[in-house]
């Protein structure tokens, strides 16, 4: 990617360099001879186009695996990145992956005090601050998109009972459950189907970077993840037969998806508690929207590793970098920690069958807001 880069720009200076070259031709001819100016600019115009056809070459095509970077304008349309700013997009990515910064800790930082931040009774945090100034009284309700509850859907229920409309999304057996009534947190089931279908709706389908097919497998605490256990024939005696864990065939949604399927322009808080599906997501959202219309983003990330010199995160450094380019602060940011996943357990309690073992995750959360500085 870097090597990319740096042919690309270098595509760029060359191109600018031999544009200039011909302005200056076509101005010096044109001075002579005022009565072809207008026809030697139109030629150099169409000069410039060709010339920079030739040195970026064709549009390149995403039916390669990859995505093709756009943004959200100003009329609610997608439109294509010029190459430019592909370039820097692209830089973002790859200096934020490497540990390429400024601050090679840059995750791990505190960027705003939140005077007014509250965790709901839950893991995720909310700042407050600024909030009367974008939900006044009047004001159309503010948006929360809680994916990721299991049957705990504590954060969402108190962001529904400050006015907010709640979009959940579980794919999970264990969410299933819950939404019929049979879950332990029954009294929050009923008051958010007290509620109704407008305040709190529940979406029994997984965030992914794509929509359609998603394949996830048991994990622990009754959960489906994206993350596979490996077959690890150092973890079990010779000539013990592989029992991989169970697979779920889900469906998928991807940010802008969800938000036409209910819709949403704008969303005030999104909750990422999905089990190390988050990466994939966040990369999709960044990729369609450039900047996406969120206000707030709290993480629960997963599965992250560790640059060894400095003990930070290249993953969490290149969302984070992304985050600060589109002017998101981290107001909340806890020292990550490493657990054991746990027994796979299916939706009954149940342990798998599988004689696999996930190696010890890194488990941390975060927290990030746009509109809360005043």
């Amino acid at each position: 990617m870097i090597c990319f880069s740096v042919i690309t720009a270098l595509h760029v200076q060359q191109a600018r360099s031999d544009l200039r070259d011909a302005e200056t031709s076509v101005f010096l001819q044109s001075s002579r001879h005022p009565e072809e100016s207008l026809e030697k600019r139109f030629a150099a115009m169409e000069h410039r186009v060709e010339e920079l056809e030739r040195q970026l070459g064709n549009e390149p095509s995403d039916n390669d695996g990859t995505r093709l970077p756009t943004r959200l304008g100003a009329d609610g349309s997608f439109v294509k990145l010029p190459a430019l700013e592909r370039l820097r997009f692209l830089e973002h990515k790859v200096t934020g992956g490497l540990n390429w910064l400024k601050d090679p800790l840059l995750h791990q930082q505190v960027q705003m005090q939140c005077k007014n931040m509250s965790d709901l009774g839950t893991d995720h945090h909310v700042c407050f601050d600024n909030w009367e100034k974008h939900h006044p009284p009047g004001s159309p309700s503010c948006v929360v998109y809680d994916l990721g509850i299991r049957a705990n859907p504590e954060f969402g229920v108190e962001m529904m009972r400050k006015g907010c409309k709640v979009r959940a999304y579980d794919p999970s057996p264990m969410s299933a459950k819950w939404w019929t009534g049979k879950g332990e947190e029954h009294k929050l089931w009923q008051e958010v189907k007290d509620a109704g279908e407008d305040r709190y709706s529940f979406v029994p389908l997984a965030a992914g970077g794509q929509d359609g097919p998603f394949k996830l497998y048991e994990y622990d605490w009754n959960q489906v993840s994206i993350v596979h256990a490996e077959n690890d024939l150092t973890k079990r005696p010779a000539g013990t037969p592989d029992k991989p864990p169970k697979e779920f065939q889900m469906e998928a949604r991807t940010f802008g998806t969800m938000l036409k399927e209910h819709g949403d322009n704008y969303v005030d808080m999104l909750k990422l508690d999905i089990e190390g599906s988050e990466f994939i997501f966040l990369e999709e959202m960044f990729d369609k929207y450039g900047c996406p219309p969120v206000g707030q983003l709290t993480v629960e990330w997963h599965h992250f590793n560790l640059d060894e010199r400095y003990g930070s995160s290249p993953e969490l450094n290149s969302l984070h970098n992304l985050l600060n380019s589109c002017g998101f602060k981290a107001f909340h940011n806890r020292d990550h920690w490493r657990a054991n996943p746990g027994e796979f357990q299916d939706a009954e309690g149940v342990e798998s069958s599988s004689n696999r073992v996930l190696p010890p995750v890194r488990i941390t959360l975060a927290s990030y807001c746009k509109d809360c500085e005043i």
